[in-house]
């Protein structure tokens, strides 16, 4: 009796000894106290107030004149230099931002800042296709 009472202990604990089950590691307290800080994404000054000033819903991400807004005429491709009728500068494109464009559905943004419609005209630049 006492041997069978001996092998099924044996046959316990190695069953209960090897079983697949990892334990979770505990945390280190030093992970707990200061959390790892995740990376900033960094978003150029120009492109973020193209976004956030909605020029992407007409112009499109990359400025193809795509944009989610369906209009009629379709918006300016700003990729494209013949298409801009005030001049493909930085400076005329902080004007047509500020007044807006003549005979077409661009309306001025006036209440955007001078420094910020430059930083506007500076992104769509670099949009262009040379």
């Amino acid at each position: 009796m006492i041997r069978v009472v001996l092998v099924i202990n044996i046959l316990l604990l190695l069953f209960v000894g090897c079983s697949d089950e990892q334990k979770e590691p505990k945390p280190d307290v030093k992970d707990i106290l200061k959390p790892k800080i995740p990376p900033k994404i960094s978003v150029p000054i120009g492109e973020a107030l193209y976004i956030q000033n909605g020029c992407s819903a007409c112009h499109g991400t990359n400025g193809d004149g795509n944009g989610t807004k369906v209009l009629n005429p379709k918006p300016g491709n700003l990729q494209d230099v013949s298409q801009y009728k005030m001049g493909s500068s930085v400076k005329n494109i902080a004007k047509s931002i500020a007044k807006g464009i003549p005979d077409s559905q661009m309306v001025g943004y006036p209440q955007i800042s001078q420094k910020e419609r430059i930083a506007i005209a500076k992104h769509i630049k670099k949009m262009q296709r040379k």
